[in-house]
């Protein structure tokens, strides 16, 4: 945030000696201090930041009282790469042989002005890759000038043949995000997909969740595109708008997506665009990498084409499932807000975040509740931009999130065909309370990070 706005700090015992620092910078007093109120003027600055109030009567200590949000509206651009660590690599070479060798091991890559986003964006979303993985971790993507967060951005397993998330981050000093590794030695592809930038432009607007296609044999919710498999290299279009749909007809940009791909034969990858584009075929970009006989989820923000429609190329034979969970365009009535990542649940016995304990039981109909706290996230917001992980699990499965002031909507948020521990990027649904529910087939632990969320203002 750029800051220059009024801030109010209530407390006892102030007096004219008393000064106010925000993340170490201090913020100017605006107009009389009184016992109990000071008012300043925050400082620009990025993510969760101390607030400390010194004088002659002592001082107030160090926390984490003020949190910094960037927002603003989204573009989606044609997916470019940015970052590719491999050795060799060419576009771009930028970071070639930059592996993440060691355990805490990190990157700072410039993303304004690059690949497509302008030099004044705030935020980014990003589809970042971990590549041949030689023990298994996670990698944490943050703002870069912010301390690392205790988060997580994508999870990987020891000799993955590749695994992708999307990532929603705020852009941090130099214009630049930071992604470090928590072990071992591993390879990172990064790929931009859009930016968020102040002011007007494409809002986003939510629908409740629903599952738009589903290829798979038998499949009967929708059926229309029941038992077409894809075949290896193929190219599919997929009308999304009209016939019931809740996506408006005109004035949509961009879809959000859960993209599952299921029943593969080989390993590969995905990728989903606009109609009409890209102008290379097939696509030079993928979405969601996948092992032979692997169900994988990721979210997907996808450009749609102006008659409704979306593409997905798959380079190997498999399923295909859709869930829409809201769309960006000219009518959208919130804007999108990041900060630095925070966990927020985490339901590992003796986590020390909330719902530490409450495993999952793998009734779907005994769901857990998740209260994002006014602290972290303001009350009211129309949904959170999470990450979630499933952990602890024993047989394969799938997880589901949504508002607690709708009935459960058929879709997944994450899929996993094998025991382990799988990550996939959210937007996850809240109710007027800042509420969402959660619940699995498959007993499992879960974990829920934060980066962002939408609202008209805040």
């Amino acid at each position: 945030s750029q800051g220059g706005y009024t801030l109010t700090i209530s407390g006892a015992n102030f007096d004219s000696t008393s000064s106010v620092s925000i993340g170490g910078v201090t913020a100017p007093t605006v107009g009389t201090i009184t016992p109990t109120s000071i008012q300043v003027t925050v400082p620009s600055g990025i993510g969760q930041q101390s607030v400390v109030v010194s004088g002659d009567n002592g001082s107030s200590g160090v926390n984490n009282l003020f949190t910094y949000y960037a927002g603003g509206s989204y573009t989606a651009i044609t997916p470019t790469r940015i970052v590719d660590t491999r050795s060799g690599a060419t576009d771009p070479a930028t970071y070639a042989g930059k592996t993440l060798n060691s355990s805490n091991e990190s990157l700072s890559f410039a993303v304004a002005g690059v690949g497509g986003v302008p030099s004044n964006a705030v935020g980014v979303a990003l589809n970042v890759t971990a590549i041949a993985p030689d023990t298994s971790g996670y990698l944490s993507l943050y703002p870069s000038g912010t301390s690392p967060p205790a988060t997580s951005s994508l999870n990987f397993a020891a000799g993955s043949y590749a695994v992708a998330n999307m990532v929603f981050c705020q852009i941090g000093t130099n214009g630049s995000v930071t992604v470090a590794n928590f072990k071992g030695s591993v390879d990172v592809a990064i790929d931009v997909e859009g930016y968020v930038v102040s002011g007007s432009g494409d809002s986003f607007d939510t629908v409740s969740p629903y599952r738009a296609i589903d290829t798979r044999s038998g499949a009967n919710d929708p059926s229309t595109y029941a038992n077409e498999t894809f075949g290896a290299g193929q190219t599919r279009s997929f009308q999304i708008t009209g016939s019931g749909s809740p996506i408006p007809t005109s004035g949509v940009s961009t879809l959000a997506i859960t993209l599952t791909v299921v029943n593969t034969k080989a390993n590969g990858f995905a990728s989903v665009f606009a109609t009409g584009t890209p102008s290379t075929s097939p696509p030079t970009f993928s979405d969601i990498n996948f092992s032979q006989g692997q169900t994988v989820s990721n979210t997907v923000f996808v450009p749609i084409s102006a008659s409704g429609s979306i593409s997905i190329y798959l380079n190997q034979s498999a399923d295909v499932v859709v869930d829409v969970v809201g769309w960006f365009g000219s009518s959208g009535k919130d804007q999108v807000f990041l900060t630095s990542p925070v966990r927020v649940a985490d339901s590992r016995s003796a986590s020390g975040y909330q719902d530490a304990g409450q495993t999952l039981s793998g009734v779907v109909g005994a769901p857990d509740t998740v209260t994002f706290a006014p602290t972290l996230i303001p009350t009211g917001v129309d949904g959170v931009i999470g990450n979630l992980t499933v952990t602890n699990n024993s047989t394969a499965g799938y997880l589901t999130s949504w508002s607690s002031s709708i009935t459960l909507p058929q879709v997944s948020n994450v899929n996993w065909s094998s025991p382990g521990t799988y990550a996939n990027a959210a937007v996850i649904g809240t109710s007027s309370t800042n509420q969402s529910l959660i619940t699995s087939n498959a007993k499992t632990d879960f974990v829920i990070d934060v980066s962002g969320f939408f609202a008209p203002t805040i």
